[in-house]
């Protein structure tokens, strides 16, 4: 009998070692089930990462990519701070360009400025010597000679150049009158012009006038409209325009 209760129970032990086994075993299975389907769920998170965002100039991120609980994906933080990167440095090349324009803007508006600056006060020349001294600095800037033979009172000419005027001289009056004395004063113009027939020599000074020059003298005389036709056509033929 205590054989047999011995048998008994040596059966029922070697029963549960064995149901032991077949449950850690079990376990065991199931563990590893469950890490190759995480490993499956990572791959193919993985073959679906999204797009690099722009800004990252083709490069490829380093992406470590989690599988949220409804299965979605996660995008890593470092994803994120590229992109917000990419965009904060396209805002500041914007940055550049409109202070690159406003400070174009405010270049314009100085040369505008500098283009507006009040010009030089001549005084009149009283005598050849007098004028031909400030000519010879200003005959190669139209604008400031004629501001300087504004200063000359037409009536003065005559007197003023005698015999003294050549025909550089009368080329270079010509020349600023018909640029930037008769829009602003064409009276002035014609008053000039015709001061200077009087002056002497001007019988040979005209022979040296070129087709351009009568050219000017002519879009001069076309401008004074307030002057007596009878006196415009004295000096156009003076001059020989006609």
């Amino acid at each position: 009998d205590a054989r047999g209760n011995d048998g008994g129970s040596g059966a029922r032990k070697t029963e549960a070692a064995n149901t032991g086994r077949g449950e850690r075993g079990s376990e065991r299975n199931g563990s590893a089930m469950k890490r190759n389907a995480q490993k499956t769920t990572a791959k193919e998170a993985s073959n679906e990462r999204p797009a690099l965002p722009k800004g990252t100039g083709g490069k490829k991120l380093p992406l470590v990519m989690e599988v949220s609980s409804d299965g979605g994906l996660v995008v890593p933080e470092e994803v994120h701070e590229q992109k917000g990167a990419a965009v904060e440095e396209e805002a500041r090349r914007g940055d550049q360009s409109g202070r690159a324009k406003e400070m174009a803007s405010v270049h314009k508006a100085s040369a505008k400025v500098e283009e507006k600056k009040v010009l030089p006060v001549f005084s009149c020349p009283k005598t050849f010597f007098a004028f031909e001294k400030q000519w010879l600095e200003l005959k190669k800037d139209v604008r400031l000679l004629a501001c300087y033979l504004k200063v000359i009172p037409p009536s003065s000419v005559p007197s003023l150049f005698k015999s003294s005027m050549n025909y550089e001289i009368l080329d270079s009056v010509i020349d600023a009158l018909a640029a930037h004395i008769v829009a602003e004063d064409p009276v002035f113009a014609f008053q000039f012009l015709a001061a200077i027939r009087n002056v002497k020599r001007f019988s040979m000074l005209k022979l040296f006038l070129s087709a351009s020059d009568k050219e000017r003298l002519n879009s001069i005389l076309d401008a004074c409209r307030d002057v007596d036709t009878g006196e415009l056509n004295d000096v156009r033929s003076a001059y020989g325009l006609c």
